[in-house]
């Protein structure tokens, strides 16, 4: 590399990585190699990060995933299955360095285009090649504080779950994956979208949940799990990363107190913030959900670069594989089936 400093490295192979990571400062749990394992043991895809390193700390970190398929051909993404990946630097001027290395990189080895999923900091002043919202909930306080500083309506829905007798239990194992993949492949369905595969789930309980960087919180009703959602966390940031329901005990409001016990819990732990993941700008119901815990809202950019015409790809929407309409009439075997085949292709 022409970087005197700048190197790649695969994170996976390095036992201190993590806690590199965080001597420098970084706190974004998808830096880590716990994600980077979970992704390379899923999908096969390759871990690159470019670093630098200061002593045994990380001082800059852009993390790539090299992914390659016979289908979509090969590309970097930062990084697949996430809904922001932003780089970590203590000098910006290091940027524009790794970016140049990045396309570099990717020439020499045969990618089709590099993907960035954040903001506009690398580039010219290009417009987002897609754009999204994200949300961040401030949990420092006390929680008669941050109850407070929830809207009315997730206050109702809370007192309503709470009423009914809906119980909260937060799990690590794999039985609580299997009962979060049961509703998560009932939320896929409905919403036309064929299930993350059951293995990438097991691996998330391997590298994820079982070294303690993440939790399943499960709302019970009746002996039955009726709502779940797994979170992320590394240093004092949490992330909610997936949300799954049985939409026949919504009136219920499970949803709304798993997200409340979820901010009490790490709340109480000292961790500063929660981070809600991407949302589409027109998907007014989900909007309206994360809004409501209080969230700061802010835009999110994904920037491609396409590495045959060395030209920046302009704003452009994402055309789906299938169409929803027919993938949600499709029984639950053959979408599950679908999913394992298709989702290493993606990214």
């Amino acid at each position: 590399m022409s970087g005197a400093n700048l190197e790649i490295v695969d994170p996976t192979a390095h036992p201190d990585w993590d806690e590199c990571l965080l001597r420098g400062g970084d706190e974004d749990f998808f830096h880590t190699a716990a994600w980077g394992r979970v992704l390379g043991q899923s999908y096969g895809y390759r871990p690159l990060h470019f670093v630098m390193r200061e002593k045994a700390a990380v001082a800059f970190c852009m993390p790539f995933m090299a992914v390659s398929s016979p289908w979509t051909g090969s590309r970097g993404i930062s990084l697949p299955f996430t809904d922001r990946c932003a780089p970590f630097f203590r000098e910006a001027g290091h940027l524009s360095e790794a970016v140049n290395e990045v396309k570099e990189y990717g020439r020499t080895h045969g990618w089709k285009y590099v993907e960035w999923r954040d903001s506009a900091y690398f580039h010219g002043g290009e417009a987002a090649s897609e754009s999204f919202l994200t949300h961040e909930v401030s949990i420092e306080g006390s929680l008669p504080e941050l109850y407070g500083h929830l809207d009315d309506g997730n206050r109702r829905n809370i007192r309503k779950a709470e009423r009914e007798n809906v119980t909260i239990e937060i799990g690590r194992s794999a039985g609580a994956v299997e009962s979060f993949y049961r509703l998560h492949c009932l939320t896929r369905k409905r919403h036309g979208l064929p299930p993350q595969p059951l293995s990438f789930f097991r691996n998330v309980l391997a590298y994820v949940l079982t070294p303690g960087l993440g939790l399943i919180v499960l709302a019970r009703h009746g002996g039955e799990d009726i709502a779940a959602a797994v979170f992320f966390h590394f240093g004092r940031t949490a992330i909610y990363k997936f949300g799954a329901s049985d939409p026949r005990q919504w009136h219920l409001r499970p949803n709304n107190l798993v997200m409340w016990k979820a901010i009490q819990w790490f709340g109480e732990r000292g961790f500063s913030r929660l981070t809600l993941g991407r949302t589409e700008t027109d998907n007014t119901g989900l909007l309206r959900f994360k809004r409501g815990w209080n969230a700061r809202e802010s835009g999110l950019g994904y920037f491609r670069f396409d590495l045959e015409r060395n030209a920046h790809v302009p704003a452009h929407h994402r055309v789906a594989a299938m169409p929803r309409a027919l993938l949600a009439r499709m029984p639950a075997p053959v979408l599950r089936l679908i999913g394992e085949m298709a989702y290493k292709h993606m990214g």
